[in-house]
């Protein structure tokens, strides 16, 4: 498996494995919009100019990304892209899961100190492959003097994971805007990368 920066042509790969990864996880998406909400997903989190982002291979094949920048919003020309593409169909559904990631987005941004990193989105679909990929981010932005990072979720994801491998909550509240009638909860965590190098 190697570890290296994530370019442009891993955008596909990238939509189809977070797609893969978490559409059973996700059931309350309806199945005709989970292709076009984890292109959405992935394409907002990716900053191309970003020195954080990262791709796990594995014989040629994508098997885990990683996508952090510095707080900003996202990238517009992408998810205009996107929204042209989809310009034939009923988009309410992706535009409203768009309204759920900038409530939550904003929500972060706020809470970022001096010298944190956002972490957008982090997957992967071998054993072994998250942790090789958060390695490389920390290593990467301690060289930049960096000293954090942050990263919220919801409880549709395992949100365990991230107390688990030591990462502090710093803030639980209601998401605002939700999915449809959903009421979710967001969850805030952050971790410093040192300590990240330590696990």
């Amino acid at each position: 498996m190697i570890i290296r920066p994530f370019q442009k042509h891993d955008l596909c790969q990238a939509e189809g494995l977070a797609k893969n990864i978490w559409a059973e996880l996700e059931p309350h998406i309806p199945v005709h919009e989970r292709t076009p909400v984890y292109r959405l997903l992935v394409r907002y989190y990716t900053h191309f100019d970003s020195p954080f982002n990262f791709a796990a291979e594995e014989n040629g094949q994508l098997c885990g990304f990683l996508l952090a920048f510095e707080p900003s919003e996202p990238s517009q020309d992408l998810l205009k892209e996107l929204f042209q593409e989809f310009r034939d169909r009923d988009n309410a559904y992706l535009l409203r899961y768009k309204a759920y990631l900038d409530g939550n987005h904003h929500q972060e941004i706020l809470m970022t100190s001096p010298g944190e990193v956002i972490l957008g989105l982090f997957a992967s679909s071998v054993r072994g492959a998250g942790r090789k990929l958060l390695k490389t981010f920390a290593e990467k932005a301690l060289s930049l003097g960096k000293k954090g990072l942050i990263l919220w979720t919801d409880e549709t994801c395992d949100h365990s994971y991230y107390p688990a491998h030591g990462f502090q909550e710093i803030a639980r509240m209601p998401a605002n805007p939700s999915i449809d009638e959903m009421q979710l909860n967001t969850i805030f965590y952050k971790k410093a990368f040192d300590a990240v190098l330590k696990d």
